[in-house]
């Protein structure tokens, strides 16, 4: 056995592993279920209740209800009460009761998957009005669902009643979404190896798909279904592609690249910016001074490539062109324009995006001399370059995951492949600990995602914790309606719940009155700014902590999965009586 097949059996083994494990962290389930709401709310009716209620809300919301502001709101006005005590979970908590039958802990994923229903082929209906996600990426993962249901316990039933009665199966069709991530995320490990072969050496190629394979920001992304992966995939074809045309002349190339990168747009609207990729071709072509008419021909040519691709795969861009413009202009309010992004997302997103260790892999590759004595060395290194300027545009830059914006991310593990492959022993020597220390840390981030699953996850532990420590009819302060997500799993009907907006924390800290607990689950980032205007009346009582390993720690709140859970106490606690008369009250008045 050569050693190039034993780093190929190596590489294909650590994929796997980095592509799989943990791949089914908090899917809907129905025990679930039964750890936030009474088993009294487990029957036929409840479940009906949910499902007039969900369509209650479509009606009045529209079919753009993605675009609707009610749908980022915190279902309330600065706060409300939820007394103790109900049976049955009142208007309020209908929508958390239905996201716990049917939502996984990434809320893209419902709306994904919703979108996938949307599309209604036999009826000319492709618009998935989802809107910040495309076809390239909607259309493949519905074929893959399809297929699934053939040879999986995948089940395919128009509407939500069925998948009310049999949560499992919403559960199998967001794994099989997940299946699909993780199958891109091995394509574009195949691909990196297959192209730096083709434009720098095999060993090249091995080594950029290697570290690819341990970066934890792109691992994650074959956790859940998004498709970022899938348009950077296409926008590194839509490289080599260029870079076959720079060598050999071949501008059919240029043009195929142009309707490749269409594709990567008709996935995420932002991967349009892949079209710098033939820019940047076609200012190399015009400085070997060959003849500007040809030259022009061919980008023109690549320019309609895009548009036909992209217009094809997102026709409904044309058929419902103003609802669609609209959509975008709502979209766009997203992205805030600030120079000051750039540095942030190089410094700052970069190394906790890659680990340490790789960035610098991914420096060395972008500033070594080496990479820039050759055409596609150059291409490259200009290519990547140019779309770092573009994180101006990002709509988060200091984000664990927020390297999924960046377009050429794939192309950089490019360069860092050849610069090692072609540098001294130590360079070598220092992309070997690169490599472990990525490994540890992708190990460290499958762990959390192993463990956040009905029973072992911190939001299990804490919700038990809750009902074991904290007295029935406590008062409890939350910052949102209970998902999935963002917070403990308890009975609900245990406690009065009290949902403060983040903004309406400082008022509730001068008016009152203070609830006796808060808890804090931070997903999405570090909730405790939010809490810091009730610091100094409250003490930390309990913490749940993500898994981690020695410095090896991910940002609080960034790693979605396993998150922190903080409890605090008011520091003058209501006594015990106090609380089970409220516990009392509250089932008076349910009944």
């Amino acid at each position: 056995m050569t050693r190039s097949l034993q780093a190929k059996i190596f590489l294909a083994a650590v994929g796997l592993f980095s592509g799989l494990w943990g791949i089914s962290w908090c899917l809907p389930q129905q025990s679930r279920v039964l750890r936030v709401l009474p088993s009294t709310a487990d029957s036929p009716e409840f479940r009906k209740k949910l499902l007039n209620s969900w369509k209650e809300m479509h009606s009045r919301l529209g079919a753009d209800i993605i675009l609707n502001p009610e749908v980022y709101s915190h279902g309330f006005k600065n706060s409300i009460v939820i007394e103790p005590g109900w049976s049955t979970p009142p208007p309020a908590l209908l929508n958390s009761a239905r996201s716990f039958h049917l939502r996984s802990a990434y809320e893209d994923e419902a709306n994904i998957v919703r979108g996938v229903a949307t599309l209604k082929p036999h009826r000319l209906q492709f618009n998935p009005r989802v809107y910040w996600y495309g076809n390239s990426y909607i259309f493949l993962l519905a074929g893959w669902i399809g297929a699934s249901s053939l040879i999986s316990p995948v089940t395919l039933v128009p509407g939500l009643g069925y998948y009310l009665e049999n949560i499992d199966k919403m559960a199998a069709i967001f794994l099989s979404g997940r299946l699909l991530s993780a199958a891109i995320f091995w394509a574009c490990a195949l691909l990196l190896a297959f192209i730096g072969k083709r434009h720098f050496n095999e060993r090249a190629g091995l080594i950029a798909a290697g570290l690819f394979l341990v970066s934890p920001a792109l691992v994650i992304q074959s956790h859940y279904m998004k498709p970022h992966l899938l348009g950077a995939m296409f926008i590194l074809i839509s490289f080599s592609l260029c870079a076959d045309m720079l060598k050999t002349g071949n501008t059919r190339k240029g043009i195929l690249a142009g309707g490749v990168i269409g594709l990567a747009a008709a996935a995420a609207i932002h991967l349009s910016l892949g079209v710098l990729i033939v820019a940047i071709a076609f200012a190399l072509r015009l400085l070997e001074k060959n003849e500007i008419a040809a030259e022009i021909k061919w980008v023109v040519c690549s320019a309609l490539s895009f548009f036909a691709a992209f217009f094809i795969v997102n026709s409904y861009y044309v058929t419902e062109f103003t609802t669609t413009m609209n959509a975008m202009s709502a979209v766009s309010t997203f992205l805030h324009l600030n120079p000051l992004k750039i540095l942030t997302f190089i410094f700052l997103c970069i190394p906790l995006a890659l680990t340490i260790p790789i960035a610098a892999a991914y420096a060395y590759g972008l500033l070594a001399r080496g990479n820039r004595n050759s055409v596609v060395g150059r291409f490259a290194v200009i290519s990547v370059s140019v779309f770092l300027l573009t994180s101006i545009v990002y709509s988060t830059v200091d984000k664990f995951d927020s390297i999924r914006y960046f377009g050429g991310s794939l192309i950089g593990f490019l360069l860092a492949g050849a610069a090692i492959a072609s540098g001294r022993k130590e360079v070598k020597a220092l992309a070997v600990v690169a490599f472990v220390y990525g490994l540890a840390a992708t190990s460290v981030m499958n762990y959390n995602f192993y463990l956040d699953a009905t029973g072992r996850s911190t939001r299990d532990f804490a919700g038990q914790w809750i009902e074991k420590e904290i007295p029935a009819g406590s008062e409890l302060l939350l910052l949102q309606l209970p998902q999935p997500s963002n917070s403990p799993y308890f009975q609900w009907n245990r406690y009065r719940l009290r949902f403060v907006e983040p903004n309406a924390i400082k008022t509730l800290a001068k008016t009152g009155p203070l609830p006796e607990y808060v808890i804090l689950t931070h997903v999405g980032g570090d909730h405790s700014p939010i809490f810091k205007p009730l610091e100094n009346r409250y003490k930390r009582i309990k913490q749940f902590d993500s898994f981690s390993l020695g410095w090896i720690r991910f940002p609080i709140g960034q790693l979605l999965a396993n998150p922190r859970v903080d409890i605090f106490q008011r520091s003058q606690p209501l006594d015990k009586t106090a609380a089970a008369s409220r516990m009392t009250q509250g089932i008076a008045e349910s009944l």
